[in-house]
C-alpha cells in the first residue's frame, strides 16, 4: 500500500552535523516500502540547538498537469521545513512560468536539455548545481537522466523513486508498487506526496491551489473580452 511508506536501512550510516540527523548516507541506501509512520524523518532537526540553514533542490514535473498534481508536496515541504530553507526549483521554461507566482519556491534554475541560447543546457546546469551546493535533490521526475543529472551534481542526497533502472545513483529512493510485474497506477497526487511524507512532512492537506497575479488577471480579463465570453456564464477549460 502506498498510503505510508517503511523506511528499510541497507548500509546504515549516521549524521549529526549542524543539528541534522540522516539516517544513511551512501549511494545504496536506504530502500523505502510501506509503512514508516514511526520512523524519525531523515532531515529532523533539534530547534533548540544552532543549525545550518538548508537549501534543498527540488526537479519538477516536465508537463503543466503533473505540476499542479505536485502542488501539495510543493506546500508541504515549504510548511514543514525549518522557515529559512531554501527552495531551488530545477525546471523546463514550461513549468517554470507555471509555478513562479507560487510561493513554494525562492530561486529557480531554468534549462533545456541541449540549449545552445542562454537558457542552461544539462552541461551547464550540472555545473550551477554544483555551485548551488544543496544539502539534498529531490526528484519529482521519473527520469534516468534526472536521477543521472542530480547524481553528477555531487550532491550527498539524490532523492527519488528508484525505478527505470536509475535506483544506484539515489542514496535514498522510494520504491514505485508493482502489480502483475507492472507498475501500479497511483494517483499523481499521492505519488509526489510520498516523496514529503519520506521526509516528516505533514502531508494531510492534498488540495491543489493556485496563485495569480494582478498582471495576470488582467490578461484573463482582456481575452475574455476579445473572446466575447460573459463572466456571468461558467466556462469550462480542457487541458
Amino acid at each position: 500500500e502506498l498510503d505510508s511508506v517503511t523506511f528499510l536501512l541497507l548500509s546504515p550510516c549516521e549524521s549529526t552535523s549542524h543539528g541534522f540527523s540522516s539516517a544513511t548516507c551512501n549511494r545504496y541506501g536506504p530502500q523505502v516500502g510501506a509503512d514508516r509512520s514511526k520512523t524519525a524523518s531523515p532531515f529532523e532537526w533539534n530547534r533548540d540547538k544552532p543549525y545550518k540553514i538548508m537549501k534543498i533542490g527540488i526537479f519538477l514535473p516536465n508537463w503543466i498537469g503533473d505540476c499542479c498534481m505536485a502542488i501539495p508536496t510543493l506546500r508541504a515541504l515549504k510548511q514543514s521545513f525549518p522557515k529559512d530553507t531554501k527552495w531551488l526549483g530545477i525546471a523546463r521554461p514550461g513549468p517554470k512560468a507555471f509555478l513562479e507566482e507560487q510561493p513554494w519556491i525562492d530561486q529557480w534554475l531554468v534549462y533545456r536539455s541541449r540549449s545552445q541560447g542562454p537558457l542552461l543546457n544539462r552541461r551547464t546546469l550540472v555545473r550551477r548545481l554544483r555551485q548551488e551546493r544543496c544539502d539534498a535533490l529531490l526528484l519529482l521526475t521519473n527520469s534516468f537522466g534526472s536521477a543521472l543529472l542530480a547524481a553528477l551534481t555531487g550532491s550527498p542526497r539524490p532523492i527519488g523513486y528508484g525505478r527505470d533502472g536509475r535506483s544506484w545513483l539515489l542514496t535514498e529512493r522510494l520504491v514505485t508498487p508493482q502489480e502483475n510485474g507492472s507498475y501500479k497506477p497511483i494517483p499523481a497526487i499521492d505519488y509526489y506526496l510520498q516523496i514529503a511524507r519520506y521526509l516528516g512532512c505533514d502531508t494531510e492537506n492534498r488540495r491543489m491551489e493556485l496563485q495569480t497575479s494582478p498582471q495576470y488577471l488582467a490578461q484573463a480579463d482582456q481575452l475574455w473580452q476579445e473572446l466575447g465570453f460573459r463572466k456571468q456564464i461558467p466556462t469550462v477549460l480542457i487541458n
